[in-house]
């Protein structure tokens, strides 16, 4: 069904609506700890995923990171539409990658106190600049990653398709928010949506 789709559907994109989907029904999922000035957990109203695009910029390949605002609220196409933006327009045009390349232009220290800042004192700008939750997957290139590293409480990560439509799924969590247990009925609720 999804290769009639139009437009096509990426396979990130139904993992992270799902993921979404599952979210807003379980806010934990949408929770981290913050840790300055006193170490406290924070749950973001809506989810935001972060997806790490790779683009060619001067030359050479460069990570850089996609947002998606709710992705639970809006259609796969419309999702669909902001994933071909932030994957074909000039990186220079995306406000989102040049907010990226002007802070690695900063020297190393100031750079990790912006690092500091975004991900420990306020669970609002730390959704807003890093996002709710991870996406990330080797599986277009044949291979599977066993346990991404990742600043975000949560990661989602899949694995190859096979011919069978069959896939490994993994949640990366963060074990002082949430324990192993909750992450296996979300699995469940993941398949389920």
């Amino acid at each position: 069904i999804r290769r009639l789709t139009e437009p096509k559907i990426s396979w990130f994109l139904i993992f992270g609506k799902a993921f979404s989907i599952v979210a807003r029904e379980h806010p934990i999922l949408r929770t981290c700890l913050i840790r300055r000035p006193w170490a406290r957990l924070y749950e973001h109203p809506f989810s935001i995923c972060s997806l790490a695009i790779e683009r060619e910029y001067q030359g050479e390949n460069g990570l850089f990171f996609a947002h998606f605002r709710g992705p639970e609220y809006q259609s796969l196409a419309n999702l669909q539409r902001s994933l071909d933006h932030y994957k074909n327009d000039p990186v220079q045009r995306i406000a989102a990658f040049r907010r990226i390349l002007q802070v690695g232009r900063l020297p190393r220290i100031i750079r990790r106190l912006l690092w500091e800042s975004s991900l420990n004192f306020s669970g609002q700008k730390r959704a807003k600049r890093m996002g709710t939750f991870g996406l990330t997957s080797y599986g277009a290139l044949g291979a599977e990653s066993l346990h991404p590293i990742s600043p975000l409480a949560f990661t989602l990560n899949f694995g190859p398709i096979s011919p069978a439509n069959r896939v490994a799924v993994k949640i990366i969590y963060d074990h002082r928010i949430v324990d192993g247990s909750e992450i296996a009925r979300r699995l469940k609720d993941l398949e389920e949506a």
